[in-house]
């Protein structure tokens, strides 16, 4: 993955799971709502249906790590245009936010190109929620039966918790409903 920081601590989960850590095997992708080497709040771009109104960058920033021959997405960054329009002056109104907000729009945006190839992704990997409801969601996830107080709740060093897309946990992290 080639940042010589140990990959914040995944290298180990990787060669764990016989996953190449070769930079080669890894495309990283940035993807920001903006030109960050400027002053965003000055920044606009026409609207998709409307080019005469004018909406402003947000500053989202989303950094993937993408490995499509072992079909992982790894989310290192995720400010959505919500959390970056703290920074923005004015303040920019909720629907002019653009339409892809979510880290979910983004990595299924930056992984389409490979399912068009075939790959299969088989999992997302995330090291950072700084979304309440987010947090509140894993949290449930590592504690389903609630047997832990919230006050000690935290996540530890790998070996970490992980679900399956088809559990009840890993249910809840996607939005589906447990009872389909």
């Amino acid at each position: 993955m080639g940042n010589k920081k140990d990959e914040y601590g995944l290298k180990r989960y990787l060669q764990d799971h016989g996953i190449s850590t070769d930079k080669e095997d890894w495309d990283r992708i940035r993807i920001t709502h903006g030109n960050v080497e400027r002053n965003l709040d000055d920044q606009t771009y026409p609207h998709p249906d409307n080019l005469a109104w004018q909406l402003r960058a947000t500053g989202a920033r989303y950094h993937l790590a993408m490995n499509a021959r072992e079909g992982i997405i790894i989310v290192a960054k995720q400010y959505s245009p919500a959390s970056q329009n703290q920074y923005r002056r004015p303040l920019i109104p909720v629907e002019e936010f653009p339409a892809l907000r979510s880290t979910s729009d983004i990595m299924w945006l930056a992984w389409k190109k490979y399912h068009d190839q075939g790959a299969r992704l088989d999992r997302i990997i995330t090291w950072t929620a700084t979304n309440g409801v987010t947090q509140r969601v894993l949290a449930t996830a590592l504690d389903p039966d609630f047997k832990i107080p919230d006050s000690q709740k935290a996540l530890r060093p790998y070996p970490w918790a992980g679900w399956t897309g088809d559990s009840n946990e890993g249910k809840a992290i996607m939005g589906r409903s447990i009872y389909t």
